[in-house]
């Protein structure tokens, strides 16, 4: 029962005081297309796990600060762990890394890359088997990449919580730990060792990437990361600092690292570019997408809460009496205005500012389909929220007209024109699928047809020898306005009068 009462307490400690709930730098989702994190490597044998997980760290950064996420069919960013953990003094090597197996610490390896930067795997690749650390390094006299950061930073950190925040806010974190390899996988002992934390669940679990020697994964685990007998360091490499940026110099670098770019993929108004500042491209607001997915949410908030999506609400028709919109769930440090498409057709104002906005269109206006937007505004850039609407009355979409024989053949309809026989019979009928219901119809025909009857929303009528012209209705919508809502093109028929003169020999 005692194990049992410390998982338990393991998983709330994990779960407590954690916005969001879930989080990833790492996604096998096709349909997402957001993984910033290269496939794991085996290290081959113990020591040089620190070496693996910075390079990790790095390989990471490059695609999450330039938001340019791993391909489906390409692995990305792959840098050399062997030039660290070969004796690779023709690339500015410090005397000691990599003499021995383990030399280079996590620390070590992230100053090296600020000092010297790092190499392409593909021109120096990491051995297939033992020893692995004596690597020639004449073989990479030219490399496709050298990888630079402007700096790297050891963490304080003492909570779940502050971790957590520190993934989201600077990718995924170093970590360098005492005796967990037994915890981390099975038969690893009281091994000290070194991995990337990349996330966690919703079921209180890190998102581990781990390179140990033939157990490499990218996995979730439980484990308490703070806890003493770890004595955990924390560390993250710098994606700007001083003025300085991740960069990289090489005939390998413009596939990511051509230029930052942001994306609003879910059409919320907000841009999601990885870390750090918005790219200069960026338009839109400076406050970052968190989920660019989901458009009910946007930003992350100073508590790390997901903070709702605006929205606009109001009425579907509009008539001359007015009708109000809201702007709802205006964030907090955001200003608001909105406007009006086809100003012409309303009384003012048809502009202002705030979240509420009172409009009247004119009474010779009716089913024009209008948009009100809102545009919110952080001083940085802007995002836009717009609702339809109709005006006074049915939109064209919702009306119809439809042709019945009465005495004729079956009528037909080409490009939107009614083809009609001469001397033919047809109820002509003007259907409505709208809310707004319509009556005291008036219809307009040609003059030189017959008139048999009218009720409601239909004529019977008589082509005579002209089976062709325009029909017009005009009616009293709900609004309580009279307006022509309707026309309709008729034309004769050939095919169908040859059919019908086929039939009747």
């Amino acid at each position: 029962m005692k194990s049992f009462t410390t998982f338990l307490l393991l998983i709330f400690a994990l779960n407590s005081f954690s916005q969001p709930s879930s989080f990833s730098w790492f996604s096998n989702d096709p349909e997402e297309c957001y993984n910033y994190i290269s496939p794991a490597k085996d290290q081959g044998e113990q020591g040089p796990c620190g070496i693996f997980a910075s390079i990790a760290a790095i390989e990471a950064l490059s695609h999450i600060y330039f938001h340019k996420p791993f391909s489906s069919n390409s692995n990305g960013t792959n840098l050399s762990e062997a030039e660290l953990y070969s004796l690779c003094s023709a690339y500015g090597n410090f005397t000691g890394y990599g003499a021995s197996e383990g030399a280079a610490t996590a620390e070590n390896t992230l100053d090296y890359c600020v000092i010297n930067g790092i190499i392409d795997d593909a021109c120096l690749p990491y051995p297939s088997s033992s020893p692995y650390y004596t690597q020639p390094c004449s073989q990479c006299a030219s490399p496709d990449q050298i990888i630079q950061i402007p700096g790297y930073e050891q963490l304080s950190l003492s909570s779940n919580q502050q971790l957590k925040r520190a993934i989201i806010d600077y990718g995924p974190i170093v970590v360098s730990a005492q005796s967990i390899g037994g915890v981390l996988h099975s038969g690893g002992g009281t091994t000290n060792h070194s991995f990337l934390i990349i996330g966690w669940n919703s079921s209180g679990q890190w998102h581990i990437k781990d390179s140990w020697p033939g157990d490499e994964y990218i996995d979730y685990k439980s484990f308490n990361v703070f806890s003493s007998t770890y004595g955990s360091q924390f560390y993250r490499a710098k994606y700007k600092n001083d003025g300085s940026t991740i960069s990289c110099t090489g005939t390998g670098c413009n596939s990511v690292f051509s230029s930052r770019v942001a994306t609003d993929r879910d059409g919320d108004g907000f841009g999601y570019w990885g870390v750090g500042d918005p790219p200069s491209t960026w338009s839109g607001p400076c406050k970052m997408d968190f989920d660019d997915f989901d458009n009910t949410k946007i930003y992350l908030d100073s508590n790390y809460e997901e903070v709702v999506a605006p929205s606009v609400s109001g009425p579907d028709l509009v008539c001359t009496s007015g009708g109000t919109f809201n702007l709802n769930d205006l964030p907090s440090g955001f200003s608001s205005s909105w406007s009006i498409s086809n100003p012409t057709f309303f009384n003012s104002p048809t502009s202002g500012s705030g979240t509420s906005a009172t409009i009247s269109p004119k009474s010779e206006y009716s089913g024009d389909d209008c948009i009100i937007t809102y545009t919110i505004s952080d001083g940085c850039g802007s995002a836009q929220y717009s609702k339809h609407f109709t005006i006074n009355g049915p939109t064209d979409s919702d009306l119809d007209i439809d042709v019945v024989p009465s005495y004729a053949p079956d009528p037909i309809r080409v490009s939107g024109i009614w083809l009609l026989c001469p001397n033919s019979s047809y109820y002509i009928y003007c259907n409505n699928t709208s809310n707004c219901s319509l009556s005291n119809y008036q219809w307009s025909y040609p003059s030189g047809w017959t008139k048999y009857e009218q009720t409601s929303n239909y004529i019977r009528i008589n082509t005579n020898s002209t089976p062709y012209g325009t029909v017009s209705v005009t009616a009293t919508t709900c609004c309580g306005t009279s307006h022509q809502v309707i026309t309709q093109n008729f034309s004769q028929g050939e095919l169908v009068l040859t059919i019908l003169l086929i039939q009747i020999r």
